[in-house]
C-alpha cells in the first residue's frame, strides 16, 4: 500500500511505500500530525490515527485516545527537522494560549461568556460548499482566520460518501478534490445510507482545516 503525505509548507508528496513512510516517521522526518492519503483515495488523516507512532528517542506510544507526547527532534543543520521543531512548539504555544484565555477572575469571565455566547452559538452560512473551497484556494491564510475553528452551515451537491476511520462526505460541484470533506460519526450512517451522488445537501460542523479539501468534523445534517 502507497500514500501521499502533505509537507509542512503545505505541498503534497509521493505516493510512497507503507514501510518508507513508516521509516519517514521513525527518523522524525514527518511527524504525528502529518497528514497522509492512502493512493486511490481522497480523504487525508494524520499519521498518529493510522498507524502506532514510533520515534528514535521513545518507545511505542499506544493510541489511546489521550494526546500521546511528541519527541521533539534535536535541533541540528538539517532545515526540515528544525521547521518540525518550530511547528510542534508553535502547536504546543497556541493550545496552552488558548486553554489560559478561558481562564480569569469570576466577573471578566462571566462578561466574556455573556459577549461571546451568541457568536459561539450562530454558525457562518449556509455557505455554497464551492465558495468556501474556492475561498481556501483563493488566499488560504485568509480563509483560515475567518473560518478554522468556526461552525459552518455548508450546502452543496453530494460527490463521494464513504468511510476511512469514519463515515465522510465530499460537497462540491466538480470534482472531489478542492471540495468540502465532512466528517460525520457512525450514528449517522443509517442516514448517511440514504444519500445519493447528485443529491443537494446541507451540513453543519466545524472547520478544522484544508488539505486539497476543506475539512469540516463533527458534522450534523442541516434542516
Amino acid at each position: 500500500m502507497r500514500y501521499y503525505y502533505s509537507t509542512t509548507g503545505g505541498d503534497v508528496q509521493g505516493p510512497i511505500p507503507e514501510e518508507t513512510l513508516k521509516e519517514m516517521a521513525k527518523s522524525d522526518i514527518i511527524n504525528p500530525h502529518t497528514q497522509i492519503c492512502e493512493e486511490g483515495s481522497d480523504v487525508w488523516r494524520l499519521y498518529s490515527e493510522c498507524f502506532q507512532v514510533y520515534s528514535s528517542a521513545t518507545a511505542v506510544l499506544p493510541q489511546v485516545g489521550l494526546k500521546s507526547p511528541v519527541t521533539t527532534p534535536p535541533l541540528g543543520t538539517n532545515a526540515l527537522q528544525l521547521l518540525i521543531v518550530f511547528i510542534i512548539c508553535g502547536v504546543g504555544l497556541y493550545y496552552l494560549v488558548t486553554s489560559s484565555g478561558t481562564s480569569g477572575s469570576s466577573s471578566s469571565a462571566t462578561q466574556d461568556r455573556n459577549t461571546s455566547a451568541p457568536q459561539q452559538a450562530a454558525p457562518i452560512g449556509p455557505i455554497p460548499a464551492q465558495d468556501l473551497a474556492e475561498a481556501y484556494n483563493a488566499n488560504k491564510i485568509a480563509a483560515e482566520q475567518k473560518f478554522n475553528g468556526r461552525k459552518v452551515i455548508v450546502t452543496g451537491k453530494v460527490l463521494q460518501i464513504g468511510s476511512m476511520l469514519g463515515p465522510y462526505v465530499v460537497l462540491g460541484n466538480r470534482s472531489v478534490i478542492n471540495g468540502v470533506q465532512c466528517g460525520f460519526s457512525e450514528k449517522d450512517n443509517a442516514e448517511l445510507a440514504k444519500l445519493n451522488k447528485g443529491q443537494i445537501i446541507s451540513v453543519q460542523g466545524t472547520v478544522t482545516g484544508h488539505i486539497m479539501n476543506v475539512l469540516v468534523s463533527d458534522c450534523t445534517f442541516s434542516k
